[in-house]
């Protein structure tokens, strides 16, 4: 059974027609021993991007170095959103692990290939599409949660 390790947050946007949409939310479980998934809804902008990265260094403190990022409901990601995505990517594999990302929406995975970063970061379309990935990791991806200098010794 999944543990709970952040619970769901929300930044509400604007009232008003759409406002549903605005609302950005974001939860994580350890799907396993070292496994998490953070499920993010709606936009993924400045306003929000802030509380992703908490919940990112929430996901490493409690010991997941490979992070499933499921995507699927998420309906905007700008810039800082992105910066957010990266530096989670950058800081899990630093530390051997993995960010995976799933459930790509068709508009943010097109964005993702024009800017070159469907080539960095490990992207997959399908939410379900996670024992994949994990063997899509590079070689340095250690799933034992060993760090960099543990796997040197």
């Amino acid at each position: 059974m999944p543990r709970q390790v952040s619970s769901v947050s929300e930044c509400p946007g604007t009232a008003g027609p759409g406002a549903a949409d605005a609302i950005f939310t974001v939860s994580a479980v350890t799907e396993g021993v070292g496994i998490g998934c953070v499920r993010v809804t709606g936009k993924l902008t400045d306003a929000a991007a802030s509380r992703l990265a908490a919940v990112m260094r929430d996901q490493r403190a409690t010991g997941c170095h490979v992070v499933r990022l499921d995507l699927s409901e998420l309906s905007m990601l700008d810039r800082v959103g992105l910066d957010v995505v990266v530096d989670a990517h950058r800081r899990l594999l630093e530390a051997g692990g993995a960010l995976i990302l799933t459930g790509v929406p068709p508009r943010i995975a097109r964005m993702l290939q024009l800017i070159g970063l469907d080539q960095t970061l490990f992207v997959f379309a399908r939410p379900d599409d996670v024992p994949t990935a994990t063997a899509a990791l590079p070689p340095s991806a250690d799933l034992t949660g060993r760090t960099a200098r543990e796997r040197a010794r």
